[in-house]
């Protein structure tokens, strides 16, 4: 090394701390500590926290269209075993009448004694589903006026596609007090041999479709019969007409 000069002193540059450039945040930013050297045992800073996401909502909408889809099958599923097991009304027809009996009396009062014997037919329209029938009562009425006493019916349970047939004695020759106007009109209509009577079932009915059970409902049955009847004739009397009945189950 050359000399210095007389005026200038010979020294060493100063020694520079570098810092270590393996030594890094964990955020991947030079680790430096205000300025000061690095030191072995110098303790990292902290690290931020930061805040959680805010969660999605794309799991709220995904949980909606599985409940949305959910029902709607239901609601198919639904329709579809309306559609397949459905019941229909079941049919009432009446194929004959036997007149066992038919007076009037004025004393005390005006009466009727009315006794006859019907046969109802009923079908079953539904193949998929039975018919129950309890508490079945019958009887007969001339101008919207009953001339006969209900009659108890036994209960029914009918299978799908068939056909029951019933003869129940309505009546019993119980005199039943009815008005001038319903008593005359008997009479006369029986002079001319062609009287208009009508038969009531009513009772309750219960639907079985398949393997489901229905509750139980109010049975009405109305059949307006018009029968060939002349006075003091006992015996089977055509029916003429339509002999089908009118079913409000």
């Amino acid at each position: 090394m050359a000399d210095c000069p007389e005026r200038c002193h010979c020294s060493s540059p100063p020694k520079m701390h570098h810092h270590d450039p393996n030594l890094y945040h964990q955020d991947g930013k030079p680790y430096h500590h205000e300025g000061k050297p690095y030191h072995p045992d110098a303790k990292p800073l902290p690290r931020r926290q930061q805040k959680p996401p805010a969660p999605s909502s794309s799991g709220t909408a995904r949980l909606c269209v599985v409940l949305v889809g959910f029902f709607v099958l239901l609601g198919i599923i639904a329709l579809i075993l309306y559609l397949v097991y459905r019941p229909s009304h079941p049919h009432f027809s009446v194929t004959s009448l036997s007149i066992l009996s038919l007076s009037n009396s004025t004393l005390p009062f005006n009466t009727i004694s009315t006794s006859a014997q019907v046969t109802i037919l009923i079908r079953n329209p539904n193949k998929r589903s039975s018919i129950s029938y309890d508490s079945l009562s019958a009887f007969l009425s001339y101008r919207n006026q009953a001339i006969t006493y209900s009659t108890q019916l036994p209960a029914l349970a009918q299978e799908p596609g068939s056909a029951l047939a019933l003869s129940p004695v309505v009546g019993e020759c119980a005199a039943i007090p009815v008005s001038y106007d319903v008593m005359e009109g008997l009479m006369t209509d029986e002079m001319y041999g062609l009287v208009g009577l009508r038969l009531v079932v009513q009772g309750r009915i219960r639907f079985h479709p398949g393997p489901f059970y229905g509750r139980w409902g109010t049975l009405y049955v109305r059949c307006d019969l018009l029968v060939a009847a002349r006075n003091g004739f006992t015996g089977q009397v055509p029916v003429l007409g339509n002999p089908n009945c009118y079913v409000d189950p």
